[in-house]
Formats: C-alpha cells, structure tokens, sequence
C-alpha cells in the first residue's frame, strides 16, 4: 500500500482559524449595530420578509407583487433566517454574512492546497481586512453571496 506524498491537510491551522473568528466577530457586529442603511438593503430585507410571512420561498413578493428582477435564493435564505430570528436587520444580514465566512474559508482551503499555511493565511486575513469585504459581507444585498459562488 503506498500512502500520497504529501498528507491531505483538513483542519485550518489555528492562525487561520482566528482570522475567520476575527471576520465573524467583525461581520456580527456590523449585523447587529447598524440599522438598514440603504435603499436596496431595506427593500432586499422587506423582500425576505415577505417571503417568511407568506411561507412562500419560490416567488418574491414586494408590495404583494412578484419582484423578479433577482434571483430568488438570496431572499429565501435571508426569509428563513427571519423565520428564526424575527424581523430585525440581523436575520436579514444572516445569510450575507455566512457567505462571507464561506468565501474566506475557501480561500483558505484552495490557498493551502495550491501554496502553503502561510500563503492562506496571508491571502485570508487580508482579504478578510479589506473595508469593501468586511462591509458588504453584512449587508443585505446579492455582492456577497456571487463572491462566494464565483469562489466555489
């Protein structure tokens, strides 16, 4: 039986694994100091709302008339957060935030794989301590859940 070069590394090394403590605690607290700032921000989370009060997770509604103009999942999430959480801004940023994480852990992971531990950490906790990411990574708008799609 022959055993691989180089051993398959699963758990983040503990530096990394603060960075993406440090980005939760930064996006948490974001999530829950800030009222709803934006006009897109407050009609995403009054979308989501609606979805969690009519229970229906396919179609968004805005006004009580079908809104369309994006894709549904990001309103579906943010309407089952609420569902758990109750209608605050929080629960409406939930899904946006855990993108976010998602996002720089796959950073991680794909650095590590392709460089090394420091490589990852490097690239994590700097994209983790850019202003735009640790902003728009609690913010009730589609930015970062493509960012983490396009990651994946």
């Amino acid at each position: 039986m022959t055993t691989p070069s180089t051993p398959l590394r699963t758990a983040f090394p503990r530096h990394i694994v603060l960075v993406l403590a440090a980005a939760l605690a930064l996006g948490l607290f974001v999530a829950l100091a800030y009222p709803l700032v934006d006009p897109d921000e407050g009609r995403n989370a009054q979308v989501a709302a609606e979805m969690a009060a009519d229970l229906d997770v396919v179609i968004p509604h805005l006004a009580g008339v079908p809104y369309l103009d994006k894709p549904p999942a990001l309103f579906a999430l943010s309407a089952a957060a609420i569902r758990v959480f109750g209608p605050q801004p929080f629960a409406a940023r939930l899904p946006a935030l855990l993108c976010a994480l998602a996002t720089l852990a796959l950073l991680a992971y794909t650095s590590r794989r392709l460089a090394s531990d420091a490589h990852a950490f490097r690239v994590t906790a700097l994209t983790a301590a850019s202003p735009l990411f640790a902003v728009i990574g609690a913010y009730v708008i589609f930015d970062m859940p493509l960012t983490a799609c396009v990651t994946a």
